[in-house]
């Protein structure tokens, strides 16, 4: 909606409706074709199916060799987003502040997304600035800040 009021035309979107996660609508937006930005507030700890399959046959996924819960499908959204991000794309994510926190896979994907030389920082608004969560965060790429192509991202 921000983005409306601030005279960026509808034209220039990609949107599509579907199960993002299952049935990836953007298959060819990778590194190098990807979008110059992504904007998202994703279902806060969303249930998904946490396939094998994922991690043998998605790119978005399989890299890391571990998946998102199935009961937290918080970190599966980021990682579909970062993918999905060009060289020097900029990301911004609304998700809960569990994902700064928890461990097991979770914690293993947090760690491949610093290991990757990106910086991931945390900020939490203060209770009641958000209508969904007492706390909030949001994941922030400027490509632009790191060297030799390298993505940075910021939590808030």
């Amino acid at each position: 909606m921000n983005m409306l009021l601030h005279g960026i035309k509808f034209k220039n979107f990609s949107i599509a409706n579907g199960d993002t996660l299952e049935h990836d609508e953007f298959p060819d937006r990778t590194a190098d074709t990807g979008f110059d930005a992504v904007v998202a507030n994703p279902p806060f700890s969303q249930t998904w199916s946490a396939a094998p399959k994922f991690l043998t046959g998605d790119d978005r996924f399989s890299k890391i060799g571990v998946l998102a819960p199935k009961s937290k499908a918080d970190f599966a959204f980021i990682l579909h987003m970062v993918y999905h991000l060009n060289d020097g794309g900029t990301m911004a994510c609304v998700a809960p502040h569990g994902v700064l926190f928890r461990g097991n896979a979770e914690g293993t994907i947090r760690c491949w997304l610093i290991e990757k030389r990106n910086y991931i920082e945390r900020y939490h608004r203060p209770t009641g600035q958000h209508l969904l969560r007492h706390f909030h965060t949001h994941l922030h790429n400027r490509g632009e800040e790191m060297p030799q192509g390298r993505r940075q991202y910021s939590v808030h």
